[in-house]
């Protein structure tokens, strides 16, 4: 279970950041897939 309210989050908003970077690569590698397959 991953909490993503940053204000409820301790130590330091860690859980929220590493869901936000987890998150940011597998839009980036959704989007390459599909940039590559000449779908997008």
């Amino acid at each position: 279970m991953v909490c993503l309210i940053p204000t409820k989050d301790n130590p330091s908003n860690i859980t929220s950041m590493t869901a936000m970077a987890l998150m940011f690569e597998m839009i980036a590698l959704i989007v390459d897939d599909l940039a590559t397959n000449g779908n997008l």
